[in-house]
């Protein structure tokens, strides 16, 4: 995993779990129940990854992230209001959705991010687990899933990131506080 994915902030979280209310675009707010994009970047230069949102309307009109970043994910939410009880910011279609924008990653920072969206979706029963591959020659170690009802179709192999346990340990903590997973997937 790259350092900014492995470091946090001075206080030792990402500390971007929540939505901001205001579309890095355009500054304005973005109004409770509104759809807005979220979007997961990695700025290299300051070594860390945080997350933006942007208004619907400014998304559409061509609104995107900075060319300092790069982006690692982006999913559609909706601006939740201060009351009631606290749901996780994505649902389980968006987990699949970010797991499938992962597919066919090389670098570390998004295999390490599909690796435990799996064991999300897995634990979840979005996935089944149908088996293990073992690393051999230039194949790395892999996990090998299903999706749920897809009984007759071929195994998707998603690798195993080579970092240490604590650090992967780590990263899901910090992954399930920036998308807001600590709780069950609704």
């Amino acid at each position: 995993m790259s350092k900014a994915a492995s470091h946090g902030t001075a206080t030792g979280g990402f500390g971007v779990g929540e939505p901001t209310g205001r579309c890095a675009s355009t500054g304005g707010p973005i109004p409770e129940g509104e759809h807005f994009i979220a979007v997961l970047v990695e700025d290299q230069e300051k070594d860390r990854v945080h997350r933006v949102d942007f208004g619907e309307a400014a998304w559409e009109s061509g609104a995107r992230p900075g060319a300092a970043v790069r982006v690692l994910a982006r999913w559609r939410s909706t601006m939740p209001g201060g009351t009631g009880p606290k749901k996780p910011l994505i649902d389980e279609a968006g987990v699949t959705g970010l797991f499938d924008q992962f597919a066919g990653a090389t670098e570390t920072t998004p295999l390490t991010l599909r690796y435990l969206l799996a064991l999300t979706l897995i634990r979840k029963r979005g996935l089944e687990l149908v088996g293990r591959r073992a690393a051999e020659g230039d194949e790395p170690a892999a996990l090998l899933v299903r999706r749920r009802g897809e009984k007759e179709a071929e195994p998707e192999a998603v690798v195993i990131p080579s970092i240490d346990d604590a650090a992967l340990v780590e990263a899901g903590e910090r992954l399930g506080a920036l998308l807001g997973l600590e709780g069950a997937i609704e």
